[in-house]
């Protein structure tokens, strides 16, 4: 069996089924935005101090890491307090923030969505200045710690220096003045050592104002945070999830759909189709009626199906045909009387099967079986236990479209006749 006979047998089988779990879906996604309330999203863009991104994968880094800050509940109170909205809930509004990457750029897009459009600008407005601010808090704080050490050793250094060359200065002239040579030769000692340090303290300067430089050099490179578009407020509202979760909830109720009716197919399987029924009998089809046997069929849908019976009668050399009903329990009788009518003129008698006056070896008669094109596969099984035990021919089928009302009223009659049966 390939797959469209089992889309067939699905749909022709359990569309409803199908219907109902489409229309279920959708009843309860438009019931979860029963609720909605209208909301607008302000959009302000930020760059941080980063390099540019050479990838997609690195823009989205820096995007992560500007979301984590953004949204923490600190800095969301904190731009709550700033913007005079004391009344929101930081948790809340920190579920609202979005920031994503523009392409693969270093511009980040930071959107707060609320149920005031200019609420919602002035948030997103103070939650981009916060987030720089607290950004530069965290990447420049080790910098300044930093200059701020080597301008303090430079003081010093400095300090050192000064009061290396009064020394000196007043070791120069103690020397000039003195006659004692031992004593000439104790402050010449002391002169150049004094000089030594001085030189080292200069050595020690030069590196400190090395790194300051190369410190400041760095910082100067580094690029500078900025918002380069402040959010204004939204002239329209945002457009409701409900036209987008309508879809999505009728795509889901028809896969649930699909597969309770693939489970009910795989626990009671049905055979839907002329061609699937023909090829499980192995007989030809005859004829398909639009109505029930016991319906009002067309009078030319009759004639067409009385000349295949004819047909099928000589072909088999056979004088009389028995209809039999597969399936639902109806009444065949009706049409036995109109195809023996249709039949008029030739040697045919057709009528409708009653076991108690049928023989065992059925010679001269052969068997119409009369089932609709959608059956189930353990009624084509009981038919086939039939057609064992009564060892007449098959020479084809007359197949129609059975409605749900006529299933209902079968079912019915035999529950009937089982309550019947079952009295004393």
């Amino acid at each position: 069996m390939d797959l469209s006979d089992v889309l067939r047998r699905i749909i022709a089988q359990h569309w409803r089924l199908l219907v109902a779990a489409i229309a279920v879906t959708v009843a309860l996604a438009g019931l979860l935005h029963l609720n909605d309330t209208t909301t607008y999203t302000a959009k302000a863009r930020v760059v941080l101090d980063t390099q540019d991104p050479e990838t997609r994968a690195e823009s989205e880094a820096i995007a992560d890491t500007a979301k984590a800050i953004a949204t923490s509940p600190a800095l969301v109170r904190t731009a709550l307090a700033g913007a005079d909205l004391r009344d929101r809930d930081p948790v809340d509004v920190a579920r609202e923030i979005e920031v994503s990457a523009l392409g693969s750029s270093a511009v980040l897009q930071l959107s707060v969505t609320d149920k005031d459009g200019d609420a919602a600008a002035a948030i997103a407005n103070r939650v981009a200045a916060e987030l720089i601010e607290t950004r530069l808090g965290v990447t420049q704080a080790h910098g300044r710690e930093l200059m701020s050490n080597l301008e303090t050793q430079i003081v010093d250094l400095n300090q050192t220096i000064a009061s290396t060359d009064q020394k000196i200065d007043a070791l120069n002239l103690a020397y000039s003045q003195t006659t004692d040579a031992a004593k000439a030769r104790s402050l010449r000692g002391d002169i150049d050592d004094a000089l030594r340090r001085r030189d080292f303290a200069v050595q020690q300067r030069g590196v400190l104002e090395a790194q300051r430089a190369s410190l400041l050099s760095a910082d100067a490179l580094r690029p500078s945070p900025k918002v380069i578009s402040e959010a204004t407020p939204p002239n329209d509202p945002n457009r409701s999830r409900l036209w987008v979760d309508i879809p999505l909830a009728a795509m889901l109720g028809l896969i649930l759909g699909i597969g309770l009716a693939a489970l009910l197919e795989t626990l009671r399987p049905t055979v839907v189709g002329r061609e699937l029924i023909a090829r499980e009998l192995g007989a030809p089809i005859l004829g398909t009626l639009s109505h029930p046997p016991n319906g009002e069929a067309p009078e030319e849908e009759i004639e067409e199906v009385a000349v295949r019976v004819r047909l099928a009668a000589a072909s088999a050399g056979i004088g009389k045909v028995t209809l039999v009903p597969v399936g639902p329990e109806v009444d065949v009788g009706p049409l036995a009387r109109r195809l023996g009518f249709g039949a008029e003129g030739y040697p045919l008698a057709v009528r409708a099967f009653a076991p108690s006056r049928e023989s065992a070896n059925g010679a001269g008669s052969g068997l119409v079986l009369v089932l609709p094109t959608n059956v189930r596969r353990t009624d084509l099984i009981d038919a086939g236990h039939l057609l064992d035990v009564v060892h007449v021919r098959v020479i084809g089928l007359i197949t129609y479209k059975a409605s749900r009302r006529t299933r209902r009223a079968a079912a019915e009659e035999r529950q009937s006749e089982t309550t019947l049966a079952g009295r004393p």
